[in-house]
């Protein structure tokens, strides 16, 4: 992914202003399943599609908004899973300034993810604070 530091800069400020970065679990037949995500959802296919053209990686996923209300736009959803999210966050670590913090989180959470399991509920408890809305 050879990206030029403007676009970096770009595609840091789309995470610190539309991304979001989380870490969740999955329980399938009594076995968790944990993963780290980084997504970006906004109305502009174009700029979704543009950060999978400059990275690529993840996939671009439509959403519809209209089921609910419509008057709200359809939107668009760029998603990386555990490795890309990974590799993505090394990638864009220097160019974020918002989500630094939940950035760093999932870095070192990735450290243990074949853990134990109260070392990554702890993990999740902080980034869902990091996440709080207020």
């Amino acid at each position: 992914m050879p990206c030029s530091l403007s676009e970096l800069g770009w595609i840091g400020g789309i995470i610190d202003g539309e991304g979001t970065i989380f870490i969740s679990y999955q329980t399938i037949r009594n076995r968790e399943y944990w993963k780290i995500t980084v997504a970006v959802k906004m109305t502009s296919k174009e700029t979704v599609e543009r950060l999978q053209e400059l990275t690529g990686m993840g996939t671009v996923n439509f959403v519809s908004r209209k089921v609910r209300n419509i008057n709200h736009k359809d939107q668009y959803v760029w998603v990386l899973a555990t490795n890309q999210s990974l590799i993505f966050l090394e990638m864009i670590l220097p160019f974020l300034f918002t989500k630094i913090r939940q950035a760093r989180l999932a870095l070192e959470f990735s450290q243990f993810l074949r853990g134990d399991r109260a070392t990554k509920m702890d993990y999740l408890t902080d980034m869902k604070m990091l996440n709080a809305r207020g």
